[in-house]
């Protein structure tokens, strides 16, 4: 079965966190033998840059179909003269309401696999309830 996960890289160090992560999925697809149907959509700074606002519609309409939503960073002194509805912060105040998300909560475990290549990874795992 094919999960579908929603990257929003975001911005400053979240862009470089989510190509980190794209490896990670890329591995777990090639060792679990999963498949994950990826798309990637702009929220924070880069979608104001882009389209004038922190998140646009079809963003959360594509959220709403994802089994699975990533989300990097946002916001940076770039936008900090932007007005205050259109800063990046308020692509997440937007997306928790759309999606009536109220709680960030972040979960990490240490995991080790006996199997070759000995892996240890540190894998967390963010919900926002």
């Amino acid at each position: 079965m094919t999960q579908k996960i929603i990257i929003l890289a975001g911005d400053g160090i979240g862009p470089e966190v989510m190509r980190e992560t794209m490896r990670v999925i890329t591995t777990a697809q090639n060792i679990f033998n999963v498949k994950f149907d990826i798309h990637h959509h702009l929220i924070g700074g880069a979608s104001y840059d882009a389209h004038g606002e922190p998140l646009t519609d079809d963003v959360i309409e594509a959220c709403k179909t994802a089994n699975a939503i990533l989300l990097g960073a946002v916001g940076g002194p770039k936008w900090a003269d932007v007005p205050y509805d259109k800063r990046p912060e308020a692509g997440l105040l937007k997306i928790r309401k759309s999606l009536n998300l109220l709680i960030y909560a972040l979960l990490c475990c240490l995991t080790h696999c006996s199997t070759p290549p000995h892996l240890n990874l540190i894998m967390c795992a963010g919900w926002i309830l």
